[in-house]
């Protein structure tokens, strides 16, 4: 499948997902509830009733979509001739396993959090929070290498630079003309 058509697949995906979060039946309690003191104010109360179920289902879609969309739109970005290598391509599904990989282990172990049981802290936080905080901050990292590691092959080649020396030299020429 061409990029430019599983981009396109991806928009209509988060776009049915979120056609499905407006159709299906909402938990109780999803918004919250007024909170006894504050009256202003809601808070989630307690159980995993307006956690689990279809829109933990369908958040966890949506979440692997938009890291299908993000991935997508940077190989877009290191495209030749509107093509990619198998070593890019291989390169990209990586970063996507890895990420995704983060992005469900942190929903896992929200769902685990929320059912009640033992409630496991990983340096202070409570894991969930803490796979969100120190696994999704990272997971970027290895596309960070990427780039800055392929930048000259990828982004802005030693062709590229020719020509952009070549449109500035035109340029010069027609300003020193007038």
């Amino acid at each position: 499948m061409k990029l430019p058509w599983l981009l396109a697949a991806l928009a209509f995906g988060m776009c049915g997902v979120m056609v499905a979060t407006l159709i299906l039946d909402k938990p109780d309690n999803a918004a919250g509830v007024v909170h006894p003191t504050y009256a202003p104010m809601r808070h989630g109360g307690a159980g995993v009733e307006r956690h689990g179920g279809a829109p933990f289902v369908v958040g966890t879609i949506y979440g692997v979509l938009i890291i299908g969309m993000l991935v997508g739109l940077m190989a877009l970005g290191a495209r030749k001739a509107g093509r990619l290598s198998p070593r890019t391509i291989a390169a990209f599904s990586i970063g996507f396993l890895l990420h995704v990989g983060v992005f469900l282990t942190m929903m896992i172990s929200y769902r685990a959090y929320m059912q009640g049981g033992a409630r496991p802290q990983f340096l202070a936080l409570p894991l969930p929070t803490a796979w969100m905080i120190y696994g999704l901050w990272a997971a970027p990292v290895f596309f960070i290498v990427l780039y800055a590691t392929a930048f000259d092959r990828w982004t802005y080649t030693d062709a590229d630079r020719a020509r952009f020396a070549e449109l500035l030299a035109a340029r010069a020429d027609r300003e020193s003309a007038r």
